[in-house]
């Protein structure tokens, strides 16, 4: 028998022995008591051949193998667990042994950061190639010797999150000694750094070679160790000037930072030795998942309000004020409060077009999750997004969260329950992000700060809280008459008398709903049918405010600073 029949018939033996112990999985699970001698001998020989030691592993690999040929598709964790029918146990040992998987390049995963569903899972390529030729090398993919090749497993290391994996010290090391060779790790080992501060170092190459900018110490040393004492440590020896990486010149505070370890970068010594060999992106694609991004040219706004409370803000967001305040304040938080159509977004959208700012806008209620651990993890992506914005725009972007009511709630002394405990977690996870964040951010919420409902540490954390009332009478006039031209002067009175708190989004509203009626021909006049159909629309806003609110109610609500101080 020739080499190559050979091959076939181990190729060929492999995919028996695969298909077996796949059936056999359906009752016997990861029990490796409850199969045969004869099944055992057989995982035995395909573990040799993939080179696993876990028994677990091996169920998992041929289950993916076994889809692959048959379906050619990808499957996630929640899929997987439910076509086999695995118990809670099976499922945290299917997550072990699909992350080293992962980690061994047999099975390859989707990038969780830039898709919005969840992660997926499918054999890799490479091993499909090994198991149908029957060769061994082809089980481990051939990585170019390179310093790129070697950042790009680097960057393997912060996506690993499973809390199951390898110790990212361990795999570090083993990086390290694989591409040792390179004269970029020949010059960071002859730094003499420890583990955690190559580390370091390697991060703020990352961060140069994607967008051309510094990084966030803190964030960084939370992506390779945990522990709170670690990371305080870290920061205080970076604060107090006792860090190697400081000592030896490898990285630096950034200009205008006052030593904030959330605006560190590499220093021109670390660039020339780490980075001679790649050019930085500095046309890096700003990819957001929690983020809807609108140009400044899409921003419509029907904003005219003549609030002088309001022109202070207009002008700290203008081009030219901002670029000074932000070399001594890093972030500009700004908090909007009123009832619904008022003009919130409105007034956004003018801040846009007045200044050239992107707005990128997220619905904090569509964050928020059920499930225990999701509104935190979605939370810390919305703020590392909107990190990512602000050192990828030029000209910084306006951050806004929608319906931010959901989050600014206070805080509950009573922890006796699991939702009062999440949500006092959420809540100091923001006011955590809202300290580190940087640049430009307004919060909308259909509440009051004045209620109480609001948590009291909120009140540093806002340069500006401004309530923007209903529009007074002339403004609510003139959005009436932009949207009904030929409604007379005498009827947008009338209409306005009868209809003292509408609102600027209301009357877009009426305005949606005539031009509907108009095209099924079932208009009379003008003035009839904009009172039948706010009399239908509004008939809820009557009851409610009619006792309470007369035609002199519009004005303006003085603006309230706190100290960032305090």
């Amino acid at each position: 028998m020739d080499q190559s029949s050979r091959k076939n018939e181990n190729a060929a033996r492999l995919c028996k022995y695969i298909d077996e112990l796949t059936v056999a999985f359906r009752d016997k699970k990861f029990d490796e008591h409850r199969y045969s001698s004869e099944e055992r001998q057989k995982a035995a020989f395909l573990s040799d051949f993939f080179g696993l030691s876990e028994f677990d592993e091996l169920m998992v690999l041929c289950l993916l193998i076994d889809k692959r040929i048959r379906h050619n598709g990808w499957i996630s964790l929640e899929e997987f667990s439910a076509r086999n029918d695995l118990k809670l146990e099976d499922c945290v040992m299917l997550h072990f042994a699909l992350d080293n998987l992962v980690r061994l390049h047999l099975v390859r995963a989707t990038d969780e950061e830039f898709r919005s569903r969840e992660k997926e899972y499918s054999v890799a390529q490479n091993c499909m190639n090994a198991i149908l030729e029957y060769d061994i090398d082809r089980l481990k993919p051939k990585r170019e010797f390179s310093f790129e090749s070697f950042m790009l497993a680097f960057q393997e290391i912060g996506d690993n999150r499973n809390p199951f994996s390898l110790n990212p010290e361990e795999t570090l090391t083993e990086l390290l000694d694989e591409f040792g060779a390179l004269k970029e790790i020949r010059w960071l080992a002859g730094q003499k750094l420890a583990i955690a501060d190559q580390y370091v170092v390697l991060a703020g190459v990352r961060s140069y070679m994607l967008r051309n900018s510094g990084f966030n110490l803190s964030e960084v040393v939370s992506e390779f160790m945990s522990g709170k004492l670690w990371l305080v440590r870290i920061e205080k020896q970076m604060i107090a000037g006792r860090s190697p990486l400081l000592q030896k010149g490898l990285v630096e505070f950034r200009p205008g930072s006052f030593q904030d370890v959330r605006n560190m970068r590499l220093t021109q010594k670390s660039i020339e030795n780490l980075c001679s060999s790649v050019e930085p992106m500095n046309d890096f694609v700003f990819y957001p998942r929690y983020f809807k991004v609108h140009n400044p040219a899409d921003n419509t706004s029907e904003y005219i309000h003549d609030n002088p409370d309001l022109k202070l803000i207009e002008k700290m967001v203008s081009r030219e004020h901002y670029d000074k305040l932000k070399e001594k304040v890093p972030r500009l938080t700004i908090l909007l409060t009123g009832s619904p159509g008022v003009g919130k977004t409105s007034f956004v959208a003018h801040l846009a077009r007045l200044s050239g700012r992107k707005v990128l806008s997220a619905s904090i209620a569509e964050v928020l999750s059920a499930y225990v651990g999701e509104s935190e993890k979605n939370l810390v992506g919305l703020f590392r997004e909107a990190d990512q914005a602000y050192e990828c725009h030029e000209i910084t972007p306006i951050i806004v969260f929608d319906e931010a009511e959901t989050l600014l709630y206070r805080r509950n002394g009573q922890t006796g329950k699991a939702v009062d405990q999440m949500s006092n977690n959420i809540i100091s996870l923001l006011l955590a992000s809202l300290d580190n964040f940087r640049g430009i951010l307004v919060c909308c919420s259909n509440f009051g700060f004045q209620t109480g409902s609001f948590d009291p540490a909120l009140h540093r954390r806002f340069h500006l809280v401004s309530e923007i009332p209903v529009p007074p009478v002339p403004v609510l006039r003139s959005i009436l008459q932009s949207h009904f031209p030929a409604l007379d002067e005498s009827g947008c009175t009338a209409f306005l008398e009868r209809y003292p708190f509408i609102t600027p989004a209301q009357i877009r509203n009426i305005r949606e709903k005539y031009d509907v009626q108009a095209m099924l021909g079932e208009t009379s006049s003008l003035a009839e049918d904009l009172d039948r159909i706010a009399r239908r629309d509004l008939s809820l806003f009557i009851r409610q405010q009619t006792t309470r609110i007369g035609f002199g109610y519009h004005g303006t609500k003085k603006i309230h600073n706190f100290s960032t101080s305090n």
